[in-house]
């Protein structure tokens, strides 16, 4: 049976999960191909003589986010598997957040906690896309559920709407309560198919952090640079 990309539709063999043009092209908006990091945030950053600010803000957590969200082709692969149904490219998104989840947990240890699409996006599509994207990469992982009725979403608010909406947003599904004491000695990674002012990977986090869960990290495939709130990295693009 022929296999064809996802992105392009073109023939591929069967152990690619994408074309060689389109892998290329997405390889090349990933900020490992242009930057370093910082050591203590994994925030991108231009050299390691720079100082990152994101380490300075008080709601601080590692999270280690794969490419930049104005790439071309990441951001027309993330509108259309996120806004418009493309459920395929579910695969695409579990191939490149696979990195900063290795970067993470190199020993696969870790319990893997996917950020729950809205309500409003569920009755779109049908499907939660990053409990998908979990499916695919294959580890065992633990969902959140969103608290009270749907918010703003996060394309529609400035910075400060962005994280005055995420506070108090999630909570553990109940079908864990039984299992939390145990749960609570393994590292977590709670886990979104984009980043913009982090505020809501970080509220993920933070409802983890208070249940009593001491090791909790994020990753993100994309990152706005520009609405992250470092200006100084926001102006190299």
């Amino acid at each position: 049976m022929t296999s064809f990309c996802p992105i392009c539709k073109k023939p591929i063999r069967s152990s690619q999960i994408l074309c060689d043009a389109c892998k290329t092209q997405l390889d090349g908006e990933c900020f490992d191909s242009l930057l370093s990091r910082c050591p203590r945030c994994d925030y991108p950053i231009l050299s390691q003589d720079y100082r990152c600010t994101m380490c300075q803000e008080p709601d601080f957590a590692k999270v280690h986010c794969v490419a930049r969200y104005d790439g071309i082709l990441s951001y027309a692969v993330l509108d259309s598997f996120k806004f418009h149904s493309e459920s395929s490219l579910a695969s695409v998104v579990a191939l490149y957040l696979s990195r900063a989840i290795e970067k993470l947990d190199p020993r696969h240890e870790a319990l893997l906690v996917p950020i729950p699409c809205s309500k409003e996006s569920l009755k779109r599509n049908g499907w939660d896309h990053m409990l998908m994207v979990c499916r695919h990469l294959d580890r065992p992982y633990m969902q959140l559920l969103v608290q009270g009725k749907d918010r703003p979403q996060q394309k529609r608010l400035d910075r400060k709407g962005r994280m005055e909406g995420s506070l108090d947003r999630f909570k553990i599904n109940s079908h864990y309560e039984k299992d939390l004491e145990s749960l609570k000695s393994r590292k977590v990674i709670v886990i979104d198919d984009i980043c913009t002012t982090m505020s809501t990977i970080k509220s993920g986090i933070r409802t983890l952090k208070d249940m009593g869960f001491p090791d909790v990290m994020g990753a993100s495939w994309l990152l706005d640079i520009l609405a992250s709130g470092d200006d100084f990295q926001g102006n190299m693009f």
